[in-house]
């Protein structure tokens, strides 16, 4: 039995799953299969007689091109990995094992579709990238760069916005980076569940069961956009980034917790003494003054036995935020416990400065305080101690303090004793 192997080889050929190129020396198309119609949607007919570089992404052009002359030159490659465009116009991504026929003056390849197989191993590794970021990076601006870069691994970000439901009505656009077009804002399109836009980025809403509210947008080439599973692709990493940022959230949470009072949002008692004692440091190495006033409120249990707690806490609140109101940005003003605060002022020029500083303290209470049904008034028992004058311990500058509290207490209470209105 005989057969003629020029009339059977194009037919064993268009068998193959993978792509068969016969290229000429020229560059120009000479034989390809029938997989070319399945993995790039152009018949043979098509390609036949069309420089192969017609099909390649632009930007692999170049090294295509180097790797061709190589395989020219008696090379043989295999593993070689570019981009071909496909007739819809989606990126197809290609490995391919080639030589040269010299005696024919062609060259040969075979190339495999690994657009999947390269979508799987990038989305592990951009998966991988966010969940080390979580627990890495140092701060919530952080996490949303390493997010971003961990995308544009996938495909090549022109916008990426992460946008938050802040729980309480609010929204907040926690990270953009790329160009937004006039008008365009990523908490609208987030609001209104549209973007309003010539080239509108895609929404990622995230999964409810992450407990996060929010969603990632993006903005890429068009031509990626075809890519098939891209969509899904993107859609597991953005719930992703939101367990990454939802636990950055919590992490976030968890540490306010341990160092700011939560009725005031001031410093608590652990994060003061602990700008107390770098505080003090500092002025020993500069050889300069501070001061720590000790703020009592007065008759404060009559107001919660009265008016209940929750005027009380009303109360602590507009006091909190009276007395930040008369710091500067570099003072300290925490509440250590019940109606107690303190404030922490660095560069004294002179201990007297100390009793303007309270003086002003004093003015901004006279005020009365508005509470449902009813108008308190408000006043405080100060304590002031200078460091180094007084003490130069941070200890017993906090200790020196709430004792001139307390003698300014009682003396109030004796002059009130002694001329009753």
């Amino acid at each position: 039995m005989t057969f003629d192997i020029d009339t059977l080889l194009p037919t064993v050929l268009d068998f193959m799953l993978d792509m068969v190129f016969v290229v000429d020396r020229e560059g120009i198309i000479v034989h390809v299969n029938d997989a070319c119609n399945g993995v790039l949607g152009y018949r043979p007919d098509d390609m036949i007689g069309r420089p192969l570089a017609d099909f390649q992404a632009p930007q692999d052009r170049e090294r295509t091109a180097r790797e061709a002359a190589d395989i020219l030159a008696g090379a043989r490659h295999v593993g070689f990995e570019n981009c071909y465009r496909h007739r819809d116009g989606h990126l197809v991504h290609l490995m391919w094992s080639a030589r040269c026929l010299p005696a024919q003056r062609l060259r040969i390849g075979v190339a495999r579709d690994i657009g999947r197989r390269r979508l799987v191993e990038l989305r592990e590794a951009a998966a991988h990238a966010i969940l080390e970021a979580s627990h890495t990076a140092p701060d919530m601006a952080t996490l949303c760069r390493q997010i971003q870069r961990a995308f544009e691994g996938i495909v090549p970000v022109t916008l990426l916005a992460i946008v938050l439901d802040t729980g309480d009505g609010g929204i907040d656009a926690i990270h953009v980076d790329g160009r937004l077009a006039p008008g365009e804002s990523p908490c609208d399109w987030y609001r209104d569940g549209t973007a309003a836009a010539a080239a509108p980025p895609v929404c990622l809403r995230f999964p409810h069961e992450h407990g996060l509210a929010g969603a990632l947008y993006l903005r890429y080439p068009e031509e990626h956009g075809r890519m098939p599973a891209l969509h899904d692709t993107l859609r597991f990493l953005a719930g992703c980034a939101a367990l990454a940022l939802e636990r950055r959230r919590l992490l976030a949470g968890l540490a306010r917790a341990a160092q700011y009072d939560e009725l005031t949002g001031l410093p608590n008692r652990r994060l003061f003494h602990d700008r107390l004692a770098t505080a003090v440091a500092r002025a020993t190495r500069k050889g300069s003054r501070l001061a720590l006033l000790f703020a009592d409120v007065d008759r404060f249990k009559q107001v919660n036995d009265r008016y209940g707690h929750a005027t009380g806490d009303l109360l602590l609140r507009e006091i909190a935020a009276r007395l930040q109101r008369c710091a500067r940005e570099s003072d300290t003003v925490a509440r250590l416990s019940g109606d107690e605060f303190v404030i922490l002022v660095e560069e004294l020029a002179t201990p007297g400065d100390a009793r303007t500083i309270a003086d002003h303290i004093a003015a901004a209470m006279a005020a009365p305080v508005a509470v449902p049904g009813a108008s308190l008034d408000v006043s405080l028992s100060l304590g002031i101690a200078v460091y180094p004058d007084d003490t130069s311990h941070p200890a017993a500058l906090l200790a020196a303090a709430d004792g001139a509290m307390y003698a300014s207490k009682r003396a109030a209470a004796r002059t009130a004793l002694a001329h009753p209105s």
